[in-house]
Parts: C-alpha cells; sequence; structure tokens
C-alpha cells in the first residue's frame, strides 16, 4: 500500500473524529438566559373638552408594551390623585361608570382605559401607571408612568356665559321691585363648570363673590337694603379654571318701597266657612292652605299665622300651608301675614266656625239645574219625581219660579251658598246638579263644607253628568275612586242596576256622562252600570265605619226617566241613609 495515501487516510481520520466532538460540544451547550421582563409605554391620553357632569372628564389613556422574548399576556393599570388620595371610578367596555377603587391594580387584556377624572382647576393632577405582564406572568418591574393634568393638554378655555333665571331682566326694563330682590342666576360653559358667580350694585369697588351649585351651575340668593329709586346690577360668572365671563349680566332696577306683597286663602279657613266637628269629637284640627306671592316685582316671601289672637303669630315659614289645632265650637278668625324680602307685609283676616253636626231635620234637596236653560226639560224633571221622603228644598240659582211645581215651592227655604249652620240639621243631603250656568261655582264654593259634613256623619247623595268636575280631591279620595274609566260618554239608552231594590234607568240624549273605573275598596259598592263599559261603573255607594254614607248615580237627572230616577232616590235615602219613607 502507498504510505503516502494511507498516511493521508489516518490525518482523514483524525479530522472527522475532532468534527465529531466539536458536535457532541455543541449539543451539550450551556445552559440559555432566563425570562426577560416586558416592557410598558404609556403612548398618549386625551381629556374631553366638556365634563360629563359638574367638573368630571372622562380621560382615555392609551398605552403599548413588547416583551422580546415571549408575548404580553394582560396588562395591570392604576390611578391616584397626585397627593395620594385613592381614586374609585372608571368606565368600562360597556361605557358604565364602575365604582372600584383604581388605586389598586386592575387588570386588562386592551391597550387603552377611560376614567372619569375631576378636574375642579388647572392645578389638578392624577397619576397613571401600567405595567405589562408576559407570558411567563412576570410583570414589567418599572412600571410606565404618567402625570395627567388638564393644562398639559389644554392651551385655552372658552370662557362662561351669565344669564338670569329668576329677577329682574334686561328684557323686562323698567324693572320695579322693593329693597330686597330674589335672583336665581345661572352660568354656561361649554367646557367645564361655573364655580362662583360675582355681583356688583352700582358701582362698588369690589365684585362680591358667591359659590354656586357646580351640579347646575346656578346661585340662588338675595340683594337686599337697596335704597329707593334706581340702581343698577351685575353679574359674572368664573369656571371652575379661573375664566371669568367677560361680558357681565347687568340689569336696571328701580326700587319702589310702597310695594306689598299678594296673598289669599286657599282652603281651610276660607271667608265665611263652616265645619263640623268630626264624629264623637269635641275639637277640630283644621288644615288651611294659603297664597301668596311677591314675584311680580322680584321678590320672595314667608309666612306666619294667627288664630283669634294677633299677638301670638308663628315663626316665620316658607310653607304656605299649616294645620290649626284644636278648634272648639264656635266661631274662630284667622290672620295670615305674608312678607317679602325687604320686611313688607301683607295681612288676610277671615272669618269662620266650627259646630256641631245635628242632624234633626232628616233630608235637605239642592237643586243644580238651570231653569232658564232647561225650561220644559226643568218643569218635567221635578214634576216628574216623586220623592216619598219629607225634605226641604235649597236652590243652586237665585230668583227661579217654582209657582209651577208645588212640592218645591212649599218646601223652599234659600238659594245660593249654603250655610253650615243651616245644613248642621239635615242628616241627609240629596244634591240634583248639572254642571251649566253656574251651579258648578256654587258647589266648589261648598266643597269643603261637603267634605265636612260627611266626616262629621251627614249623608250625601249626588247626581249629576261631568262628574269629574263635582268628584275630585278629597271627596274622591272618600268614594275610594282610583281613576276615571270613561269621560263625557253617552249613556244612552240608560243605566243597568247592579244591586237588588234599585232598578233600571231609561234615558236619552245622556252626553257628557263620567264613569270611575270599578272601585275594588271593601267599602263601595258597584249600584249601576252600562252595557257599552263593562269596566266602569255608572253609579256607587260607599258605606265607611264612622262617617257619612255616599252615593252617585252619573248622567243627566233631567233626561232619566223621571219616575224611575226618583224610585231609585227614594230607595237610596231610604234603604242606604235610613232617612224612611211615608
Amino acid at each position: 500500500m502507498n504510505m503516502k495515501k494511507k498516511l493521508g487516510f489516518k490525518v482523514l481520520g483524525l479530522v472527522v473524529f475532532s468534527l465529531l466532538l466539536a458536535v457532541n460540544c455543541a449539543e451539550e451547550g450551556t445552559a440559555p438566559d432566563e425570562n426577560i421582563p416586558p416592557n410598558t409605554f404609556i403612548t398618549n391620553y386625551q381629556i374631553e373638552i366638556g365634563p360629563d357632569s359638574a367638573t368630571a372628564y372622562t380621560t382615555d389613556i392609551y398605552w403599548s408594551g413588547n416583551d422580546v422574548d415571549g408575548a404580553i399576556f394582560w396588562y395591570e393599570w392604576s390611578a391616584i390623585n397626585a397627593t395620594g388620595d385613592s381614586l374609585k371610578w372608571y368606565i368600562d367596555t360597556d361605557g358604565v361608570i364602575d365604582t372600584v377603587n383604581i388605586s389598586e391594580w386592575q387588570t386588562t387584556n386592551t391597550l387603552s382605559m377611560s376614567i372619569l377624572l375631576d378636574f375642579p382647576n388647572f392645578d389638578t393632577k392624577y397619576i397613571f401607571r401600567v405595567r405589562a405582564m408576559d407570558n411567563d406572568r412576570e410583570v414589567d418591574p418599572t412600571p410606565a408612568v404618567d402625570t395627567i393634568s388638564i393644562d398639559r393638554i389644554r392651551d385655552f378655555n372658552y370662557a362662561p356665559n351669565t344669564d338670569i333665571v329668576e329677577g329682574p331682566k334686561v328684557e323686562s326694563q323698567p324693572n320695579i321691585t322693593t329693597s330686597g330682590i330674589h335672583f336665581i342666576v345661572r352660568g354656561m360653559d361649554i367646557d367645564g363648570a361655573v364655580e362662583f358667580i360675582e355681583y356688583m350694585v352700582d358701582t362698588q369697588a369690589e365684585w362680591t363673590q358667591e359659590s354656586t351649585d357646580i351640579t347646575t351651575s346656578t346661585l340662588t340668593f338675595d340683594i337686599t337694603d337697596l335704597t329707593e329709586g334706581p340702581h343698577t346690577i351685575s353679574f359674572r360668572s368664573v369656571d371652575n379654571f379661573g375664566k371669568v365671563d367677560p361680558s357681565p349680566y347687568t340689569v336696571s332696577v328701580v326700587v319702589d318701597t310702597t310695594l306689598r306683597p299678594d296673598l289669599t286663602i286657599v282652603s281651610g279657613p276660607i271667608p265665611n266657612a263652616y265645619y263640623y266637628l268630626p264624629a264623637g269629637g269635641t275639637s277640630l284640627d283644621l288644615a288651611a292652605e294659603w297664597s301668596g306671592s311677591a314675584a311680580w316685582y322680584f321678590s320672595s316671601v314667608q309666612y306666619q299665622y294667627a288664630v283669634d289672637d294677633t299677638t301670638t303669630w308663628s315663626d316665620l315659614m316658607d310653607g304656605s300651608t299649616a294645620t290649626l289645632m284644636g278648634l272648639s265650637a264656635t266661631s274662630h278668625e284667622f290672620y295670615v301675614k305674608a312678607i317679602d324680602l325687604a320686611g313688607n307685609a301683607s295681612v288676610y283676616k277671615t272669618d269662620f266656625a266650627v259646630g256641631a253636626f245635628v242632624g234633626d231635620q232628616g233630608v235637605l234637596v239642592m237643586n243644580g239645574i238651570h231653569q232658564g236653560a232647561y225650561g220644559a226639560e226643568f218643569d218635567d224633571f221635578w214634576n216628574g219625581v216623586d220623592f216619598e221622603f219629607d225634605f226641604d228644598f235649597w236652590d243652586a240659582f237665585g230668583g227661579q219660579d217654582y209657582s209651577s211645581i208645588p212640592t218645591l215651592d212649599d218646601a223652599y227655604i234659600g238659594n245660593g251658598i249654603l250655610d253650615g249652620s243651616t245644613l248642621s240639621h239635615y242628616s241627609s243631603f240629596v244634591m240634583i246638579m248639572n254642571g251649566y250656568n253656574g251651579d258648578l261655582e256654587v258647589y266648589q264654593a261648598m266643597f269643603p263644607l261637603i267634605m265636612s259634613y260627611l266626616n262629621a256623619g251627614g249623608n250625601v247623595y249626588l247626581g249629576t253628568r261631568y262628574a269629574t268636575s263635582n268628584i275630585y280631591g278629597d271627596l274622591e279620595t272618600y268614594a275610594h275612586i282610583d281613576s276615571w274609566d270613561q269621560e263625557g260618554v253617552i249613556l244612552d239608552p240608560g243605566i243597568v242596576a247592579a244591586v237588588e231594590g234599585l232598578i233600571n234607568i231609561d234615558g236619552a240624549d245622556l252626553a257628557g256622562s263620567d264613569l270611575p273605573a270599578i272601585p275594588t275598596d271593601p267599602e263601595v259598592t258597584v249600584i249601576f252600570t252600562h252595557p257599552s263599559y263593562p269596566n266602569a261603573a255608572a253609579g256607587i255607594y260607599v258605606e265607611p265605619s264612622a262617617t257619612g254614607k255616599f252615593a252617585f248615580i252619573s248622567g243627566r237627572p233631567y233626561r232619566y226617566n223621571q219616575a224611575a230616577y226618583g224610585d231609585n232616590v227614594n230607595y237610596i235615602v231610604d234603604n242606604y241613609f235610613g232617612e224612611g219613607a211615608e
């Protein structure tokens, strides 16, 4: 064998062996480096120009992250006030405000977050932090941090405007007022909230500053002690970033010290009112309501009241209601005083009485059908109904002639608004009303008396169309009527008796009737229905346990069959009211 060749094989073998050794060494190698933590970056934030409410602005923060040896699994973020205070709200992905403590780390897989931050002024700052977590659950040891400050991105601020909601205005000049003026002033700011409203009277050296209701940007306040004669008053708004309205709202006024508030009694101790002691009681608690106003000369009022003795007045009050306690059965005087911001007062005095319910003279019948308007129908009705009980007769109208109706002529005792002392002697009161040509006004003037009569134990029958004008307020509650099923409907050809003892009543041209929804209270019995309105009652009877009974039939009484109508009233008065028939 050739030695060179043999030597060459040896050398080649050594080279191959060396290469194999090198390969084996590379396969065993050294351990790789440990996991590299991710990095996090805040890229931007955006604060909305206008607040969501008051001084709270939606702020959007954006970030990103990377991981050189893996992938980002999620992010954690938190925020605190620059002073270190905790924050408790952010806006979730559905746009709903969550009230969690965002000073603690919150988890998300998004690259942005909306936070509701309060910026009452330019000095307010917040610190936002975010850190990435990689797929090995390792977090960025140096979270990205940014300070969120509204003045950093907002190099402008729109000035607020000012307007007067209540009080003298530019367009209403000349404004005649008194030395005390009531104002509600509103500031408007499209990119913030109005924190203060300042005002100046005439040429004062400085503006007077008042804090607003920050949620509504309004200020309610009074200017007092103005001298008689002309004045100018200026207002300007200051927003939550310190910007001042450059064009103050200035109004001119003329002070007249002779002005006084309007004042009237609404209910309760109205002039010549009469109230009965409650059944079994020896004194009466009476609700009083009045109405006063000085708004027509841009002031406001407070009230005081007194009963019988004007040396003792109630404390000043803003409300216009009171309960007069423990009134005895005698005549009384009621005084109410309205006092404006300047101390100017109006006093209203009324006389009313409290008496005992006697009920010793049976039934009183009252007519509310106008004879001149209804002529033949009027005569036919009162001649056609045959009331089988003894009664006295009262007319809502004056000057009507009953010579053609002997039964009423003989029983006639008076007309107009019925006085309480007269009614107190009757145990039952039958009212045939119509709601036309003046009877409704008489009825409404008597309404407090009617309610007192019922509560004292007197019984009331009411027959009328447009019943919502008669049955309202306390009487609606007394009758347990929750709603009206029909209003202004036609009841032709009449109504159907729903209880034994009553009879159907035929009729025609029965337009304009109101029907209550069927009451569900056990004190109420439905006594008449109409086939066209199955969910309504055409007549009801109310029997409370301790007070007077109340019955009602809907429809124009004078267009029903008079005989049938009279028979049903007789049955109600006899069997329900217990008056007894002849």
